[in-house]
């Protein structure tokens, strides 16, 4: 949905040259952008960080507007790994 067009737009422009091998290479997005959505603050973070930000995204006035800063979050994780 939007989450994943907006992630993949920021990507796009934050990271060109994974962009561009993973294009090259003919990998969808659809294929790998749900998994490190789901999956890249569990196995980049401490646990206690990752529920609190989860705890966070859904004490939102709804879940949808919690989870419209998880593909922001995601990105400053990378950024912050890469460092």
């Amino acid at each position: 949905g939007l989450r994943v067009a907006r992630f993949v737009m920021l990507f796009k422009v934050i990271y060109p040259e994974v962009n561009a091998a993973l294009e090259e290479e003919e990998v969808e997005p659809n294929e790998w952008v749900v998994s490190w959505l789901e999956i890249l603050l569990c196995r980049e973070l401490p646990v206690d960080n990752a529920l609190r930000l989860w705890d966070s995204y859904f004490a939102a006035d709804t879940p949808e507007d919690g989870l419209l800063l998880h593909p922001y979050v995601c990105l400053a994780v990378m950024e912050n790994i890469q460092g």
